[in-house]
């Protein structure tokens, strides 16, 4: 299946800043194809954790892609590959994950979670970068679906997927991005 849509051309540019691991990421994460040409919706995640900006660490999500601090875009599968990142949004959407920990509820500790506090860490700020690189992945997912004859719907949180996600993403994400 990856072999067949590798051979359909793309003429729609990434962002700057984009990576691809997509020969690299964990094959596993994708379970089918999708068409190309149907309604997608674009589901927001949080790491909840630091990754840094070595690219290779980015291989084994199920988001489609990652953003880091600094702003670069990882990508990790196909749009049109399936990927188990958004519980009951998995059919039509494609995953973006935010590399950051942040507050469910900008200035309000009570939505940081146990283990954070435990450990001691802070709540994480979105970066300037990654809002840039948030606003530039999705006009261009928007164009790419648009000249594969579909068409770009919704925006949602991970947390709408799922009842066990009440921070993911954090409230900055809908407020900047």
């Amino acid at each position: 299946q990856q072999r067949l849509l590798d051979l359909v051309p793309n003429k729609i540019s990434l962002p700057a800043g984009h990576k691809d691991n997509r020969k690299v990421a964990n094959n596993k994460q994708r379970t089918h194809l999708r068409a190309p040409n149907q309604s997608f919706d674009i589901v927001w995640h949080q790491s909840d954790c630091e990754m840094g900006e070595k690219q290779g660490r980015y291989i084994d999500s199920s988001a489609h892609f990652f953003i880091t601090s600094g702003g670069m875009i990882v990508q990790l599968h196909d749009i049109e590959w399936l990927t188990h990142h958004a519980h009951a949004l998995n059919t039509h959407s494609i995953g973006i994950e935010i590399e950051g920990a942040f507050l469910g509820i900008e200035g309000d500790l009570k939505t940081w979670a146990a283990y954070h506090v435990k450990s001691g860490q802070k709540p994480q700020q979105l970066t300037p970068a990654q809002v840039q690189a948030a606003f530039d992945l999705s006009v261009y997912l928007k164009e790419y679906i648009a000249s594969r004859g579909g068409v770009l719907r919704n925006f949602y949180a991970h947390r709408q997927g799922t009842n066990l996600r009440d921070r993911d993403p954090g409230q900055l994400i809908w407020k900047l991005i």
